[in-house]
């Protein structure tokens, strides 16, 4: 079991739990809730003052008790706040180990990058339950959504002009008149598209 006290069957020293885990965000269960906590400070190797939700005072608790779950979400595309975002992870050069500006990169509709905020990573640790094409278009055109996450590889989103379709950051085809059309040089997306979402190429994709 890894916590903050003991991680990857070592025990920590204050250097090593403020050096790995100090303003990152990652998973953890303390007195059986498990929820997305920030390390915000330490007193000693013994004690952490964690910020359990975005805004929350700061609560003082054992580094033997905080167990951690995950300390770094899947990536991809994530929904919030009726719009997506991308999260990648960056090369591992850092020491940090929880989710933080140093080792993730997070997109806001894949283009701009913006700083790592508690109700993000809460949003990246969270189920992200995936939708269909029909579904996303109407959330987007019903609802006012600016993109909606299928998975977490593929995302539509309501640009200036069109609505597209991304594959990870990269946008692949454009949804015109009922039907997608593959952006040029991305048609050899398109078996992957049919076997991901067999249900719906036929009636969603040009042939």
């Amino acid at each position: 079991m890894n916590t903050l006290a003991h991680f990857n069957g070592l025990d920590q020293n204050l250097d090593d739990i403020r050096r790995k885990f100090l303003s990152t965000y990652f998973e953890a269960t303390i007195k059986k809730e498990t929820q997305v906590v920030c390390l915000a400070d330490t007193d000693g190797p013994e004690w952490a003052y964690l910020r359990m939700k975005p805004g929350a005072p700061l609560v003082k608790v054992l580094t033997k008790d905080v167990e951690i779950v995950r300390d770094f979400p899947n990536v991809g595309w994530i929904n919030f706040n009726k719009g997506v975002m991308f999260i990648q992870r960056n090369p591992a050069r850092q020491w940090q180990v929880g989710m933080c500006r140093a080792n993730a990169s997070v997109w806001d509709h894949g283009n701009t990058t913006v700083d790592t905020t508690h109700s993000i990573a809460v949003a990246a640790f969270g189920y992200q339950k995936p939708a269909s094409i029909k579904e996303a278009l109407e959330l987007i055109r019903k609802r006012k959504h600016t993109g909606v996450a299928l998975n977490r590889n593929y995302a539509l989103i309501n640009n200036a002009t069109a609505i597209s379709l991304y594959r990870k950051r990269m946008p692949i085809a454009s949804f015109e008149q009922s039907k997608f059309f593959f952006n040029h040089n991305c048609t050899w997306f398109k078996p992957e598209i049919e076997t991901d979402f067999q249900g719906e190429y036929h009636e969603f994709f040009k042939k």
